[in-house]
């Protein structure tokens, strides 16, 4: 009995099918899935497009998007409300600037002025006190007042230990009650330092200060 050969036809038909360049995408599908690959963009949740116009200061700050004005731009976490508020109702509204010279130089003048109160007091374990009070106001600027704080206060200690003899058990109290100030300026924006540094407040210290 004669074999029977397969359809000739069908079995072209098979391999063409089979060796078939898939259809190349659509640019629409491609663009889609590079959007769908980007990176989560801060304030996208809120359909964020603008250009954002200054930097982030703190850990709280809001991002605020103004489509008055076609641009975003970082404001503090209190001043927020009336930034959005402004914002939806086109009032004119100046974004905040970053000013780092400006508040480096503030927080510097706080380590200044706390130092020249400690020796005008001249009051017996007001040291730690004034340490934190410094460390409070400048933090209470902001990201760049507590960096500055931080680098100063380092540095006085390492003066302290390493120039004047101090030992390392009292730069450990001296850098406390520092870390003390700096945390509560920054979780207490707008609450009084003298408040704030209670805890490290001696004795007998003159009430103006």
């Amino acid at each position: 009995m004669d074999s029977v050969s397969p359809n000739k036809s069908a079995q072209s038909q098979n391999t063409s099918s089979s060796n078939s360049t898939p259809a190349t995408p659509s640019s629409r599908s491609v663009a889609e899935f590079n959007a769908a690959m980007q990176p989560h963009q801060v304030g996208a949740e809120i359909g964020s497009s603008f250009p954002i116009t200054n930097e982030k200061q703190a850990a709280d700050d809001v991002l605020i998007q103004n489509p008055n004005s076609q641009e975003s731009y970082w404001v503090s976490k209190g001043a927020a409300a009336d930034a959005a508020t402004a914002a939806a109702l086109g009032t004119p509204l100046s974004p905040p600037e970053s000013k780092p010279l400006t508040d480096s130089l503030d927080a510097a003048n706080h380590f200044v002025d706390n130092y020249q109160n400690m020796r005008d007091a001249n009051t017996i374990g007001a040291d730690k006190y004034f340490h934190c009070k410094a460390n409070c106001e400048a933090a209470q600027i902001g990201g760049v007042g507590e960096g500055i704080a931080e680098t100063i206060s380092n540095g006085r200690e390492w003066v302290d230990m390493n120039i004047k003899g101090d030992t390392q058990e009292a730069s450990r109290a001296d850098q406390q009650a520092n870390h003390h100030g700096r945390e509560q300026g920054k979780t207490n924006p707008d609450k009084p330092c003298v408040e704030l540094c209670q805890p490290f407040r001696p004795n007998g210290l003159d009430p103006q200060y």
